[in-house]
């Protein structure tokens, strides 16, 4: 199938240069004719034989069904596509290490036994073929894989990128939300702040008022008791006069009361004096006649 587009894309080719060349109404070329044409064919059969190794030695036909399959990662798988494609070097790797894998599973025993079992359908029993069909079914089966680990990624990133883009909205919208509450509030604050201040400024202006009367009352009840303690000082001053004369008096009248009681008391001890010196002698006299009685009293005893 592939051989019989080919050939039919390199008449239609051939067909196509003639047409430009000589145009529809002639049907023979010359020899510079026959071999641009040669030339368009050879460059058509370069083409056909890159584009069959493309999407059927290369992992082509994957890359371009995802490419169809998801729009929004075109971009981004073109350019990976393209990149492993065309670099030869890394392909090879990659192909080796996809049949270095498929070898040690077979090595260990392991098989994946429904790829085994289309190896086996398709090789019609014969073992040797089976072991071939299954390492090239297990191959594709690895690109597959790949090819499905890439574009859960690419959705898990696109995913994350939605994600990320909604939170950015929402995070936009509350911060805009928080302004124009804080701007409300600020607005609210000013207001509530001018209202306070005006406010302030009356309750000033009335304790101001209150302030001077009280200072105008203050200065008269002030005078007032000026007045009345300069009063108070002088009936003080007249009552001090008079309570001085009193203390004086009073004074003058203890002093007579001392002398004379001093007087009466020198009076009182030189009495005493007088009638101690009395009973002195009455006691000598006494102690004389005693003792006379008892000199006469010994005297007669013996």
């Amino acid at each position: 199938m592939r051989l019989l587009i080919q050939v039919f894309v390199v008449l239609l080719s051939a067909a196509i240069v003639r047409v430009l060349i000589r145009g529809s109404n002639s049907y023979r070329m010359d020899g510079g004719e026959m071999a641009l044409a040669i030339l368009v064919c050879l460059i058509g059969i370069a083409f056909l034989v890159a584009l069959d190794y493309f999407l059927y030695q290369q992992n082509g036909k994957e890359i371009l069904r995802v490419f169809m399959a998801d729009p929004g990662a075109r971009g981004r798988w073109l350019t990976s596509a393209l990149a492993k494609t065309l670099t030869r070097a890394e392909t090879r790797s990659t192909e080796e290490k996809i049949y270095e894998q498929v070898a040690i599973e077979i090595a260990s025993g392991e098989f994946r036994h429904g790829l085994y079992a289309q190896a086996k359908s398709r090789a019609s029993g014969n073992t040797k073929k089976t072991e071939a069909i299954y390492i090239k079914l297990r191959a594709q089966a690895f690109r597959d894989e790949k090819v499905l680990q890439e574009r859960k990624e690419a959705a898990m990133t696109r995913a994350a990128s939605v994600d990320a883009a909604k939170q950015k909205e929402e995070a936009e919208k509350a911060a805009s939300e928080r302004a124009a509450a804080e701007r409300e509030t600020a607005q609210k604050a000013a207001a509530a702040r001018a209202t306070s201040e005006r406010e302030a400024e009356q309750k000033a202006a009335r304790e101001r008022v209150a302030s001077e009367k009280a200072a105008k009352l203050k200065a008269v009840v002030d005078k007032a008791e000026a007045k009345k303690m300069a009063k108070q000082r002088l009936v003080e001053k007249k009552a001090a006069v008079r309570e001085a004369a009193n203390l004086k008096a009073a004074a003058d009248k203890l002093e007579k009361q001392r002398v004379k009681a001093e007087k009466s008391a020198k009076r009182k001890t030189k009495k005493r004096q007088g009638d101690a010196k009395e009973r002195n002698l009455i006691a000598a006299v006494i102690l004389l006649a005693t003792l006379t009685v008892m000199i006469g009293a010994v005297q007669r005893l013996f």
